[in-house]
């Protein structure tokens, strides 16, 4: 009985036809077509957009590399003058970041390794 219901939905599906589902389907498209028309812009306006990029990308990057110089010039500045004016504190200051960095980067492997 069972195989007789599945052979019986099988040739239903085989008789079924499509071709007014799809000309539903093309004309419901044609019609959304015909209601919201496509325009592609002009091309200068692509032009003018691109510049505009052009522009906010060469202001970021002199800002950018304006802070980026200003970050090193005041670096640079701190250890000269902490060179000239005590160079036991630099030295105790270059011993202290020598020994602390193994000791950083053997702790962030143990932190990476217990997430894992």
């Amino acid at each position: 009985m069972r195989k007789d219901k599945s052979e019986q939905h099988n040739n239903e599906i085989e008789h079924f036809d499509e071709e007014p589902i799809l000309e539903d389907i093309r004309a419901s498209l044609q019609k959304m077509d015909d209601a919201y028309p496509v325009t592609t812009p002009e091309l200068s306006w692509f032009e003018h957009m691109i510049e505009v990029e052009q522009l906010q990308l060469k202001k970021k990057f002199r800002k950018d590399l304006l802070i980026f110089f200003s970050c090193v010039l005041i670096i640079i500045g701190l250890v000269i003058i902490t060179l000239i004016q005590a160079p036991l504190i630099f030295l105790f200051l270059q011993v202290m970041v020598t020994c602390f960095i193994p000791i950083y980067v053997y702790l962030q492997q143990k932190n990476s390794e217990k997430i894992i």
